[in-house]
């Protein structure tokens, strides 16, 4: 019997196989069931007229052929793999979302392409559009990491609410039986903010200790693009994932994503967790416990706090 079930778009691309790899792994940790979903996209009206019932049927036979050899030749590489297989036709990222709160999944694991071509750097269409709007944590990665996931990279914006994050990160930690490291960027001639921000991680710390989780916490001063520090500081600690959210807490009715969490997704070489605030429900039992540690930390300019 299984505790959790992962779902996998697979799209038969290099880095599908790479999610497929990842997916494996993680179900090994977190004893789940893995849902290899392939999606057919239906052709347009126009053209779906065009096309016979009979070819309709052979192309779906085809693809079960393929999706079955795919999965397969990955999957037996571990033969305590559990996973079953679905195909179905619509719109990429519609399906997925449907299948993700049908089947009450625990994680989606999607691959990212990487491409010299301007005009496919950004982040696919579908896999975009998932991470926006997907009821549970969605995995993006570009190559399969062998390493098991025990160390998670947790960068917190602290000038924002941060409950729906830390959450997600104490249930992904005791999942995988992981250690976190809190991080945060300051701007570097901030004394106050700084100090305010020691003071919130070391409350931060204690909660995760609370929660027999090991944690370390420290923030870095800004030199770079955001994107590009939180990317190289949890390459730089070893971390084999790191937690996002796609946008501010307090954004819940905006269904984009940041523009930073886009960048963070697109350039990890590191496997990138998102979370969607206002999407993921409660309500947590343990929501009220965290006390001061969600109250955002005011902007500062100079050395004076604003008070709003």
């Amino acid at each position: 019997m299984h505790d959790f079930r992962i779902l996998v778009p697979v799209s038969f691309s290099p880095q599908s196989d790479a999610a497929l790899k990842q997916a494996r792994q993680l179900a090994g940790q977190i004893n789940a069931m893995i849902t290899c979903l392939h999606v057919i996209d239906r052709a347009g009206k126009m053209t779906g007229r065009l096309v016979s019932r009979e070819t309709e049927r052979m192309i779906r036979r085809e693809t079960e052929v393929l999706l079955s050899s795919r999965v397969h030749q990955i999957m037996d590489d571990n033969k305590d793999a559990s996973f079953e297989l679905i195909i179905t036709e619509g719109k990429a990222y519609n399906k997925i979302l449907e299948k993700a709160a049908e089947l009450n999944v625990r994680m989606i694991v999607m691959g990212r392409s990487d491409s010299a071509d301007s005009a496919r750097r950004r982040l696919g269409s579908n896999a975009k559009k998932v991470v926006a709007a997907s009821p549970v944590p969605v995995l993006t990665l570009q190559t399969y990491r062998t390493t098991p996931s025990r160390h998670i990279a947790l960068p917190l914006d602290l000038t924002d609410r941060v409950t729906t994050k830390i959450i997600k990160s104490l249930e992904m930690a005791e999942l995988l039986n992981a250690q976190v490291t809190v991080y945060t960027v300051v701007e570097r001639h901030d004394a106050v903010l700084k100090k305010k921000t020691e003071e919130r991680l070391n409350l931060i710390n204690d909660l995760f200790a609370d929660y027999e989780i090991y944690c370390n916490t420290g923030y870095l001063e800004a030199h770079e693009a955001l994107s590009l520090e939180i990317t190289a500081f949890a390459r730089n600690i070893g971390a084999d994932l790191i937690v996002i959210m796609t946008r501010e807490e307090s954004n819940q009715n905006d269904m984009s994503v940041s523009s930073t969490a886009m960048e963070v997704i697109r350039k990890s070489a590191i496997p990138v967790i998102s979370i969607t605030p206002g999407v993921h429900t409660g309500p947590y039992p343990f929501k009220t416990m965290f006390g001061d540690v969600n109250i955002p930390l005011v902007r500062t300019q100079g050395d004076q706090l604003i008070h709003h």
